[in-house]
């Protein structure tokens, strides 16, 4: 689903294709979802739906996210134009105050929170993704409200809604940086740190330029906390920079894969990181570490047995 929402969904949802009938499974409980069992709570057969603007080319967006997550063919799917509706309301209806971490609650911006003295972030759903909702947003979440110490610099790459930036800095971090490749989601991140009233200028977004040249400026490198929640394919191709911006003994926490990507990831990671651990949620993982104070090259390993032969 976070591929369908990266690539122009407007919302999504997953329930048991045999909902209602004998074969119907029965796979979600009450309780709190397992933190490090790595069980995946998934049915035989699953359904889909996911809302796309009039327009848009449903059949491409499909394509990229079956790609972007290394389907091999096409899921079957059809396409239903609905009636016109009050789309806030139906919106308003979907979301209600998340508890995703003891005493951390994402609360929309419509809700009270359900408990004042907690720390509540106040987003506005559906405007990018990062709801608090998704197993991966969760997370990362609960990682960071594990590992942020006052006065932490984070970085979120893919910051989405700013979720894990503005949740990050009510935790007690004293900056912040976040980077998206869609305005919108710069837009929404903005929007959102308006609405918990954060301190100016803790918190800086940036676009991600289609050239590829670094998106965040040299002055904010050296964060003690990296974040990012995007999608396996750019989370390996882009292992040395997404690093490369956290100092050496600081935290990277990396998600947006599947269970079974957890062995690739780790395999990239590994190189950059040590003490790596893997929490999970309902299929889905987050990777974290901690960055080695040296980074052995190829280089340098071909200099040293030379050195030594």
């Amino acid at each position: 689903m976070e591929a369908l929402l990266c690539f122009g969904a407007a919302s999504c949802s997953i329930e048991d294709t045999n909902l209602g009938a004998p074969k119907e499974q029965e796979i979600y409980s009450d309780g709190p979802i397992p933190w490090q069992s790595g069980k995946r709570q998934l049915w035989k057969e699953s359904t889909i739906t996911a809302l796309f603007a009039a327009g848009d080319d449903v059949g491409e967006a499909l394509a990229m996210a079956a790609n972007s997550v290394g389907l091999k063919e096409m899921p079957l799917y059809e396409v239903e134009e609905l009636e016109d509706c009050d789309w806030v309301l139906e919106v308003e209806s979907q979301f209600k105050p998340v508890e995703v971490s003891q005493g951390l609650w994402i609360v929309p911006k419509w809700s009270q929170p359900p408990d004042a003295k907690a720390l509540n972030v106040i987003i506005d759903p559906g405007l990018a993704f990062g709801t608090g909702e998704h197993p991966t947003t969760r997370l990362c979440l609960q990682w960071l409200h594990h590992v942020v110490s006052p006065g932490d610099k984070i970085l979120d790459y893919g910051t989405g809604s700013g979720i894990l930036s503005i949740a990050a800095l009510k935790m007690g971090a004293a900056h912040a940086v976040g980077v998206d490749i869609d305005p919108v989601a710069i837009s929404s991140a903005e929007y959102n740190a308006s609405l918990n009233n954060l301190k100016p200028d803790t918190l800086q977004v940036y676009v991600a330029p289609a050239d590829g040249d670094d998106p965040v400026p040299k002055e904010f490198t050296d964060f003690d906390v990296v974040a990012a929640n995007i999608l396996l394919n750019p989370l390996v191709e882009l292992v040395g920079r997404i690093t490369g911006y956290c100092k050496p003994g600081g935290l990277v926490g990396v998600s947006g894969i599947l269970v079974e990507q957890v062995p690739q990831v780790k395999e990239a990671y590994s190189k950059y990181l040590e003490g790596i651990a893997v929490s999970y949620d309902n299929g889905w993982a987050c990777v974290s570490g901690r960055k080695k104070r040296f980074v052995q090259t190829t280089a340098e390993t071909t200099d040293s047995q030379e050195l030594h032969s």
